[in-house]
């Protein structure tokens, strides 16, 4: 076990917080362990965590490591999430500044979408999609982190 993995397991999330949902604190830790680079140790916490959430990072997981059908399935666990509109809001900001781009992100958030755009993006390291689609990652990090601590 990292070194990591072990600060993060002492961590007290509960202290303070009142009642902190035991799912959300291990998604708090597979976020961490996922934006440190630590993506197996992540994606054996994140799988295991029965919620919308625990989904959702899985999702996030296997989208990251190219396993484009796993993540899409994934994504069918985590249904309408409450933050998509969230995401949506900042990829309509995201792909304004992008002109050039053709995607286009419709009326709402469809991550399965966003799965095809993160795939396409794959095959052209260093280009404008990559550069989009890596905005849209952190947002959509940043808005679920937020979402798991609230």
């Amino acid at each position: 076990m990292s070194s990591l993995l072990a600060t993060l397991q002492g961590i007290d999330l509960d202290s303070g917080v009142g009642t902190f949902p035991k799912n959300q604190t291990e998604a708090v830790k597979a976020a961490l362990l996922y934006r440190a680079g630590k993506w197996e140790q992540a994606h054996k916490i994140a799988q295991g965590i029965p919620s919308s959430e625990g989904s959702f990072w899985h999702a996030i997981l296997h989208r990251t490591e190219g396993d484009w059908e796993n993540a899409a399935y994934w994504f069918r666990q985590v249904g309408d999430h409450p933050i998509y509109p969230l995401i949506y809001a900042d990829a309509v900001q995201i792909l304004a500044v992008h002109t050039h781009s053709d995607w286009d992100a419709g009326n709402q958030w469809d991550p399965f979408e966003f799965v095809r755009w993160c795939k396409a993006a794959s095959l052209l390291p260093g280009s404008a999609e990559e550069n989009i689609v890596n905005q849209i990652q952190v947002s959509e990090w940043r808005h679920l982190f937020s979402w798991c601590v609230r």
